[in-house]
């Protein structure tokens, strides 16, 4: 067993599977039946009925009433449909609160009410930090969900990615998922000097704004795209070449309901200056904006 000073973040890890899981007994508290109504109806026929000089009152009376209560059946046929979309999300929620507190990884879940629990994504630890992370988390699902089966598809990135990968958890969607999938023709993860960059793009909250960005391992990022986007798009331009620096490389996707920046940013600029005005940009509109969403696609440039 490791010393516990050599896991600082197990902490917050571990207390966010506990805080999840007492949630649940929360959300299956039955609601208070209303118990007024018979009252004030039948208290409304008592200052009706001795006046006789007015008996065009009730019937304006009544039929607000029928009004009222006629309304009422619409707005459960509300509640009715979202239940058969909403039983996955407190499970996701869950999750997202536990693998949310992973540092220098952007992890994604694909879950259900019953199931296999899929966790993706790309990590910036190596090898021994990230297997740490990834049993510390499981113990810290099943602790929420005992009877969970968790599979892991976690790809590894050197360079210098953390602070990457970390402002991008942060954007996350409260649920542990990823609201944007990104990926190369044909599902490939490795291109050759000079190879077009041809990024496809799937947005559930579609239409958006998306910028899309390249970080490479010299510090640098190239900013690919920034503007309208539909649900599922395919990014190809010209300029877009797979080059130097060698090795592992992110293609970051941003969802935003408007512009992240008032003014255009250079084509390519120090990350460390970008990331600092993205967090400074996000501030203001995380926890306000409902199309908020990111997401991680791991490349490897090769020499030709």
């Amino acid at each position: 067993m490791a010393p516990a000073s050599r896991s600082p973040w197990l902490i917050p890890i571990v207390a966010a599977a506990v805080v999840v899981a007492g949630a649940i007994g929360w959300l299956l508290l039955p609601g208070a039946p209303p118990q007024t109504a018979q009252q004030s109806a039948a208290n409304s026929q008592q200052t009706v009925a001795p006046s006789p000089a007015s008996p065009t009152s009730p019937p304006d009376v009544r039929p607000p009433a029928a009004t009222t209560v006629a309304p009422k059946p619409p707005p459960p046929a509300t509640p009715a449909v979202q239940p058969a979309s909403k039983p996955a999300d407190p499970i996701l929620q869950q999750i997202g609160a536990i693998v949310g507190s992973a540092p220098c990884s952007f992890i994604a879940a694909d879950a259900a009410a019953s199931g296999p629990i899929g966790l993706r994504g790309v990590s910036g630890l190596g090898e021994t930090s990230e297997l740490e992370i990834q049993a510390t988390l499981q113990r810290a699902i099943q602790m929420a969900l005992p009877a969970a089966t968790v599979s892991w598809h976690m790809r590894r990135v050197d360079g210098p990615y953390c602070p990457v990968l970390d402002a991008l958890r942060s954007v996350g969607d409260g649920a542990g998922r990823s609201a944007v999938a990104l990926s190369l023709p044909a599902e490939r993860s490795r291109l050759a000097d000079g190879d077009a960059v041809r990024v496809s793009v799937n947005i559930s909250s579609a239409p958006a704004r998306l910028t899309l960005d390249l970080f490479a391992s010299d510090g640098t990022v190239h900013h690919l795209h920034s503007g309208p986007a539909d649900a599922s798009h395919t990014y190809p331009a010209a300029a877009w070449k797979a080059g130097e620096p060698h090795g592992d490389q992110l293609i970051t996707a941003l969802v935003t309901s408007n512009a992240v920046f008032t003014r255009n940013r250079p084509e390519r600029e120090p990350a460390a200056a970008y990331l600092r005005d993205l967090e400074a940009a996000l501030a203001p509109v995380r926890g306000h904006d409902d199309r908020l969403a990111a997401g991680v696609l791991a490349i490897d440039v090769v020499a030709r």
